[in-house]
């Protein structure tokens, strides 16, 4: 326990504190972060896997993707604001959702990660690039698992496997969205209070001025 403690201080202090961050982004690097070892964990697991039994072009784009992540949480920890690493971040996921669902990996549960893509991507991205991006990837969901023609993957999903994979899909988008919506709404009269509040403060030092030089 003592290990994951000190291990948990370093990566704060090197990736969420090392510079002055409002709460919302400390909280997406934090997110970001545990996102980031919870896919990385399997990847690596099942990467060997892959090599050990002879599919080296899984097991390598595996290790692929836990190094794109390591570059990327590296150059966050000297960024102030991790915009562009968010979006680049979320441009890989989106690739490697492809490739689960082209390979159909796993007898294509590996394209269960997908169900976590809708809260990881809202609250990175924020509700407006959040639903663009969110809709990209169920939209390309779609599209593989319908293959038209056979011509994007050779491996045929379930038809119940789709359904169910779908419905809980837009299942947790909407409700991943609502939940964006109502905490942007929230964030926002915050700050409208805190202006009010800050405009009150101001408007009460000037009067305390404006009376000590009557006096």
């Amino acid at each position: 326990m003592k290990i994951f403690s000190t291990l948990s201080k370093s990566l704060s202090k090197n990736f969420i504190s090392r510079y002055s961050l409002s709460i919302e982004e400390a909280g997406r690097r934090k997110l970001f972060l545990f996102f980031a070892f919870l896919l990385s964990i399997p990847l690596a697991f099942f990467g060997t896997m892959h090599i050990k039994n002879g599919y080296y072009t899984d097991g390598i784009v595996n290790f692929i993707v836990i190094l794109i992540f390591i570059i990327l949480l590296i150059v966050l920890s000297y960024q102030k604001q991790g915009r562009y690493v968010y979006h680049t971040a979320t441009l890989f996921i989106t690739l490697l959702i492809f490739y689960f669902l082209n390979t159909g990996l796993a007898e294509g549960y590996s394209t269960l990660w997908i169900l976590l893509s809708p809260p990881i991507v809202f609250f990175l991205m924020g509700k407006r690039e959040g639903l663009i991006w969110t809709l990209i990837i169920g939209l390309l969901t779609v599209i593989v698992f319908i293959n038209p023609c056979s011509v994007i993957t050779d491996y045929s999903y379930p038809q119940q496997f789709i359904l169910r994979h779908l419905f809980v899909y837009f299942t947790v988008f909407f409700v991943t969205y609502n939940f964006e919506s109502a905490r942007e709404k929230y964030k926002t009269a915050m700050e409208e209070e805190q202006a009010k509040l800050n405009l009150e403060k101001q408007k009460l030092a000037e009067a305390n001025e404006e009376a000590d030089r009557a006096n």
